[in-house]
Protein backbone atom coordinates (compact mmCIF):
# COMPACT_ATOMS: atom_id res chain seq x y z
CA UNK A 1 0.00 0.00 0.00
CA UNK A 2 2.81 2.13 0.93
CA UNK A 3 4.70 1.73 -2.19
CA UNK A 4 1.47 2.54 -4.27
CA UNK A 5 1.22 6.00 -2.17
CA UNK A 6 4.41 6.91 -2.72
CA UNK A 7 4.44 8.00 -6.39
CA UNK A 8 1.40 10.01 -5.69
CA UNK A 9 3.18 11.94 -2.31
CA UNK A 10 6.25 12.66 -4.61
CA UNK A 11 3.70 14.28 -7.48
CA UNK A 12 1.68 16.23 -4.91
CA UNK A 13 5.10 17.12 -3.18
CA UNK A 14 6.66 18.56 -6.15
CA UNK A 15 3.60 20.67 -7.24
CA UNK A 16 3.40 21.69 -3.65
CA UNK A 17 7.36 23.31 -4.17
CA UNK A 18 6.73 24.11 -7.76
CA UNK A 19 3.05 25.57 -8.31
CA UNK A 20 4.65 27.60 -11.23
CA UNK A 21 5.22 24.84 -13.19
CA UNK A 22 1.57 23.55 -12.78
CA UNK A 23 0.07 26.90 -13.60
CA UNK A 24 2.13 27.30 -16.62
CA UNK A 25 1.53 23.51 -18.17
CA UNK A 26 -1.81 23.90 -19.73
CA UNK A 27 -0.60 27.45 -21.36
CA UNK A 28 1.98 25.30 -22.83
CA UNK A 29 -0.52 22.04 -24.05
CA UNK A 30 -2.98 25.45 -25.93
CA UNK A 31 -0.71 27.71 -28.31
CA UNK A 32 -1.73 30.95 -28.56
CA UNK A 33 -2.43 32.65 -32.15
CA UNK A 34 -1.98 35.51 -33.20
CA UNK A 35 -2.96 37.73 -36.24
CA UNK A 36 -1.32 40.79 -37.04
CA UNK A 37 -1.82 43.16 -39.57
CA UNK A 38 1.38 45.34 -41.10
CA UNK A 39 1.78 48.80 -41.99
CA UNK A 40 2.22 47.53 -45.54
CA UNK A 41 -1.20 46.25 -45.49
CA UNK A 42 -0.31 42.36 -45.13
CA UNK A 43 -2.00 40.48 -42.96
CA UNK A 44 -0.18 37.25 -41.02
CA UNK A 45 -1.92 34.86 -38.88
CA UNK A 46 0.25 31.57 -36.77
CA UNK A 47 1.32 30.48 -33.54
CA UNK A 48 3.37 32.40 -31.37
CA UNK A 49 6.81 30.69 -32.02
CA UNK A 50 9.50 30.45 -29.62
CA UNK A 51 12.32 31.92 -31.67
CA UNK A 52 10.46 35.58 -30.99
CA UNK A 53 12.89 38.10 -29.56
CA UNK A 54 12.10 41.68 -28.66
CA UNK A 55 13.12 42.98 -31.58
CA UNK A 56 10.80 40.62 -33.76
CA UNK A 57 7.76 38.28 -34.13
CA UNK A 58 8.00 34.72 -35.43
CA UNK A 59 4.94 33.07 -36.37
CA UNK A 60 4.65 29.38 -37.10
CA UNK A 61 2.62 28.20 -39.61
CA UNK A 62 2.10 24.20 -39.13
CA UNK A 63 0.49 22.44 -42.10
CA UNK A 64 0.76 18.68 -43.04
CA UNK A 65 4.55 17.80 -42.95
CA UNK A 66 5.71 21.42 -43.17
CA UNK A 67 6.24 23.70 -40.55
CA UNK A 68 7.21 27.26 -41.89
CA UNK A 69 8.13 30.45 -39.81
CA UNK A 70 8.05 34.21 -40.96
CA UNK A 71 10.04 36.82 -38.68
CA UNK A 72 7.97 40.16 -38.39
CA UNK A 73 9.76 43.25 -36.50
CA UNK A 74 7.52 44.49 -33.83
CA UNK A 75 8.02 48.22 -35.07
CA UNK A 76 5.70 46.90 -38.60
CA UNK A 77 2.78 45.69 -36.89
CA UNK A 78 -0.01 47.77 -37.29
CA UNK A 79 -2.85 45.81 -35.42
CA UNK A 80 -2.53 42.69 -33.68
CA UNK A 81 -5.11 39.95 -32.38
CA UNK A 82 -4.73 37.55 -29.86
CA UNK A 83 -6.81 34.38 -29.77
CA UNK A 84 -9.08 35.91 -31.67
CA UNK A 85 -9.44 39.23 -29.10
CA UNK A 86 -7.60 42.86 -30.35
CA UNK A 87 -4.22 43.54 -28.52
CA UNK A 88 -1.99 46.71 -28.48
CA UNK A 89 1.27 45.46 -30.54
CA UNK A 90 3.14 46.81 -28.03
CA UNK A 91 1.30 44.68 -25.07
CA UNK A 92 1.63 42.29 -27.59
CA UNK A 93 5.22 42.65 -27.66
CA UNK A 94 5.71 42.53 -24.06
CA UNK A 95 3.18 39.38 -22.94
CA UNK A 96 4.28 37.06 -25.29
CA UNK A 97 7.09 35.71 -23.76
CA UNK A 98 4.43 33.14 -21.60
CA UNK A 99 2.32 32.37 -25.24
CA UNK A 100 4.99 31.26 -27.14
CA UNK A 101 6.01 27.57 -28.29
CA UNK A 102 7.65 25.15 -29.49
CA UNK A 103 6.14 22.96 -32.75
CA UNK A 104 4.45 19.80 -31.52
CA UNK A 105 7.09 17.28 -30.24
CA UNK A 106 5.52 14.46 -31.33
CA UNK A 107 3.96 15.53 -34.76
CA UNK A 108 5.62 14.50 -38.33
CA UNK A 109 7.22 18.13 -38.67
CA UNK A 110 10.04 18.97 -41.81
CA UNK A 111 12.30 21.73 -40.98
CA UNK A 112 13.43 24.34 -43.40
CA UNK A 113 17.33 25.13 -43.62
CA UNK A 114 19.07 27.24 -41.13
CA UNK A 115 16.55 26.21 -38.73
CA UNK A 116 18.06 24.85 -34.94
CA UNK A 117 17.38 21.12 -34.53
CA UNK A 118 14.60 20.21 -32.45
CA UNK A 119 12.77 16.97 -31.80
CA UNK A 120 10.42 16.70 -34.55
CA UNK A 121 10.01 13.00 -35.18
CA UNK A 122 7.59 11.51 -33.78
CA UNK A 123 8.26 8.26 -31.11
CA UNK A 124 8.39 5.15 -32.21
CA UNK A 125 4.58 3.79 -32.77
CA UNK A 126 3.21 6.64 -30.75
CA UNK A 127 0.18 8.12 -32.22
CA UNK A 128 -0.22 12.14 -33.32
CA UNK A 129 -0.91 13.99 -29.77
CA UNK A 130 -4.22 15.34 -31.38
CA UNK A 131 -5.28 12.05 -31.94
CA UNK A 132 -5.75 12.61 -35.89
CA UNK A 133 -3.49 11.85 -39.02
CA UNK A 134 -1.43 14.65 -40.37
CA UNK A 135 -2.98 16.97 -42.80
CA UNK A 136 -1.73 16.48 -46.80
CA UNK A 137 0.55 18.79 -47.82
CA UNK A 138 -0.76 21.61 -49.09
CA UNK A 139 -1.70 21.87 -53.16
CA UNK A 140 0.03 24.41 -55.23
CA UNK A 141 -2.53 26.70 -56.87
CA UNK A 142 -0.73 29.29 -58.87
CA UNK A 143 3.08 30.62 -58.59
CA UNK A 144 4.64 34.04 -58.11
CA UNK A 145 8.40 34.31 -59.38
CA UNK A 146 10.72 37.14 -59.04
CA UNK A 147 14.17 36.73 -61.40
CA UNK A 148 17.17 39.01 -60.63
CA UNK A 149 21.03 39.77 -62.04
CA UNK A 150 23.30 38.35 -59.94
CA UNK A 151 27.31 37.83 -58.97
CA UNK A 152 27.78 34.98 -56.86
CA UNK A 153 31.30 34.87 -57.60
CA UNK A 154 34.96 36.77 -57.23
CA UNK A 155 35.00 38.01 -60.47
CA UNK A 156 33.67 41.26 -61.49
CA UNK A 157 30.74 40.59 -64.29
CA UNK A 158 27.63 39.08 -63.22
CA UNK A 159 27.24 35.56 -63.91
CA UNK A 160 23.38 34.75 -64.03
CA UNK A 161 20.20 34.95 -62.56
CA UNK A 162 18.69 34.18 -59.46
CA UNK A 163 15.42 33.23 -59.32
CA UNK A 164 13.41 33.04 -56.08
CA UNK A 165 10.16 30.55 -56.76
CA UNK A 166 7.53 30.60 -54.69
CA UNK A 167 4.96 27.77 -55.35
CA UNK A 168 1.37 28.90 -53.46
CA UNK A 169 -1.60 27.75 -52.04
CA UNK A 170 -5.29 28.69 -52.07
CA UNK A 171 -4.48 31.01 -48.64
CA UNK A 172 -1.56 32.47 -50.89
CA UNK A 173 0.79 30.96 -48.59
CA UNK A 174 4.26 29.61 -49.46
CA UNK A 175 4.79 26.00 -49.91
CA UNK A 176 7.58 24.41 -49.94
CA UNK A 177 6.94 22.10 -53.16
CA UNK A 178 9.12 20.09 -54.61
CA UNK A 179 9.14 20.02 -58.54
CA UNK A 180 11.04 20.59 -61.23
CA UNK A 181 12.22 24.22 -62.90
CA UNK A 182 12.44 24.90 -66.44
CA UNK A 183 13.47 28.13 -67.55
CA UNK A 184 13.70 29.88 -70.74
CA UNK A 185 15.88 33.46 -71.12
CA UNK A 186 14.73 35.53 -74.57
CA UNK A 187 16.48 38.73 -76.06
CA UNK A 188 16.61 41.05 -78.73
CA UNK A 189 19.61 39.91 -80.72
CA UNK A 190 21.51 41.75 -83.42
CA UNK A 191 21.49 39.64 -86.48
CA UNK A 192 22.32 40.35 -90.17
CA UNK A 193 20.12 42.75 -91.64
CA UNK A 194 18.61 40.98 -94.50
CA UNK A 195 18.12 38.29 -91.89
CA UNK A 196 15.71 40.51 -89.92
CA UNK A 197 14.78 43.89 -92.11
CA UNK A 198 11.56 43.94 -90.65
CA UNK A 199 12.96 44.58 -87.33
CA UNK A 200 15.70 46.69 -88.04
CA UNK A 201 18.33 44.01 -87.84
CA UNK A 202 17.25 42.39 -84.67
CA UNK A 203 15.21 39.27 -83.67
CA UNK A 204 13.97 38.11 -80.40
CA UNK A 205 16.16 34.98 -80.08
CA UNK A 206 16.34 32.24 -77.21
CA UNK A 207 19.45 32.24 -75.84
CA UNK A 208 19.51 29.64 -72.86
CA UNK A 209 17.08 27.35 -70.86
CA UNK A 210 17.86 25.84 -67.46
CA UNK A 211 16.32 22.96 -66.29
CA UNK A 212 16.57 22.24 -62.65
CA UNK A 213 15.24 20.07 -60.21
CA UNK A 214 13.44 22.14 -56.65
CA UNK A 215 13.39 20.66 -53.06
CA UNK A 216 12.37 21.31 -49.67
CA UNK A 217 15.99 22.46 -48.75
CA UNK A 218 16.29 24.87 -51.54
CA UNK A 219 13.45 27.39 -49.56
CA UNK A 220 14.25 30.13 -47.96
CA UNK A 221 12.31 32.91 -46.53
CA UNK A 222 11.19 34.12 -49.91
CA UNK A 223 10.54 31.16 -52.08
CA UNK A 224 13.42 28.38 -53.22
CA UNK A 225 16.90 30.48 -54.28
CA UNK A 226 18.02 29.14 -57.59
CA UNK A 227 20.93 30.38 -59.15
CA UNK A 228 21.08 30.26 -63.33
CA UNK A 229 24.43 30.87 -64.33
CA UNK A 230 24.86 32.40 -68.00
CA UNK A 231 26.09 29.75 -70.01
CA UNK A 232 27.88 30.10 -73.76
CA UNK A 233 25.74 33.07 -74.68
CA UNK A 234 26.60 35.63 -71.43
CA UNK A 235 25.46 39.62 -72.08
CA UNK A 236 28.57 40.86 -70.72
CA UNK A 237 30.51 39.60 -73.23
CA UNK A 238 28.22 39.24 -76.38
CA UNK A 239 27.24 42.73 -77.50
CA UNK A 240 25.03 41.50 -79.71
CA UNK A 241 22.47 40.71 -77.24
CA UNK A 242 20.23 43.28 -75.91
CA UNK A 243 20.65 44.45 -72.00
CA UNK A 244 17.00 42.87 -71.06
CA UNK A 245 15.34 39.89 -71.48
CA UNK A 246 11.69 37.67 -71.01
CA UNK A 247 12.14 35.16 -68.47
CA UNK A 248 10.06 32.27 -68.99
CA UNK A 249 9.55 30.14 -66.03
CA UNK A 250 7.58 26.83 -65.73
CA UNK A 251 7.40 24.86 -62.77
CA UNK A 252 5.81 21.22 -62.47
CA UNK A 253 5.01 19.94 -59.25
CA UNK A 254 4.00 16.52 -58.76
CA UNK A 255 0.35 16.20 -57.14
CA UNK A 256 -0.59 19.69 -57.97
CA UNK A 257 0.15 20.29 -61.87
CA UNK A 258 2.03 22.49 -63.89
CA UNK A 259 2.45 26.13 -63.38
CA UNK A 260 4.31 29.09 -66.13
CA UNK A 261 4.40 32.84 -65.34
CA UNK A 262 7.15 35.07 -67.85
CA UNK A 263 8.83 37.73 -66.43
CA UNK A 264 9.65 40.90 -69.06
CA UNK A 265 12.41 43.81 -68.62
CA UNK A 266 14.54 41.59 -66.37
CA UNK A 267 17.78 43.24 -66.85
CA UNK A 268 20.64 40.75 -67.67
CA UNK A 269 23.31 43.26 -68.33
CA UNK A 270 24.06 45.79 -65.74
CA UNK A 271 23.96 49.24 -66.75
CA UNK A 272 27.06 51.25 -66.57
CA UNK A 273 27.52 54.44 -68.53
CA UNK A 274 31.42 53.80 -68.84
CA UNK A 275 31.72 50.04 -69.80
CA UNK A 276 28.62 50.70 -72.56
CA UNK A 277 31.23 53.77 -73.89
CA UNK A 278 34.50 51.29 -73.74
CA UNK A 279 32.35 48.39 -75.44
CA UNK A 280 31.29 50.54 -78.27
CA UNK A 281 34.34 52.38 -78.53
CA UNK A 282 37.22 48.82 -78.17
CA UNK A 283 34.95 46.34 -78.21
CA UNK A 284 35.69 45.36 -74.67
CA UNK A 285 33.86 45.91 -71.51
CA UNK A 286 36.33 45.66 -68.46
CA UNK A 287 39.54 47.37 -67.81
CA UNK A 288 42.91 44.67 -68.72
CA UNK A 289 43.43 44.60 -64.55
CA UNK A 290 39.69 43.44 -63.75
CA UNK A 291 39.25 39.24 -63.46
CA UNK A 292 36.56 38.31 -64.91
CA UNK A 293 35.33 34.44 -65.69
CA UNK A 294 36.29 34.44 -69.32
CA UNK A 295 39.31 36.37 -69.95
CA UNK A 296 40.87 39.98 -69.32
CA UNK A 297 40.27 42.57 -71.83
CA UNK A 298 43.46 43.47 -73.76
CA UNK A 299 42.48 47.00 -75.72
CA UNK A 300 45.66 48.71 -74.80
CA UNK A 301 47.78 46.27 -75.66
CA UNK A 302 45.85 46.35 -78.83
CA UNK A 303 46.66 50.02 -79.94
CA UNK A 304 50.05 49.83 -78.72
Amino acid sequence: MQSRLLPFFAVACLAAAFPSLAAQEPARRTPATARVELKNGRAWEGLIDARSTPQQLVLRFERGTLVLRRPIPWEEVRVAWLNGETIAPGELAKTYRPLATEMNPFAERERLPGEEASPSDRRPGEPPANGKPPLPPAKVISIACDALLANWDGDVEADGLVIHLQPLDALQEIVAASGTLEVELFTLQARTFHHASNSRGRSVEPIVRWSQAVNASDYRSRGAFIQLPFQAAHPEFDDSLGAFGLVHIRFSAPGSGVFEQSLDGVRIRPWSPLRDYLQMDTGYRFLPHEGTGRGKASWFTDDQ
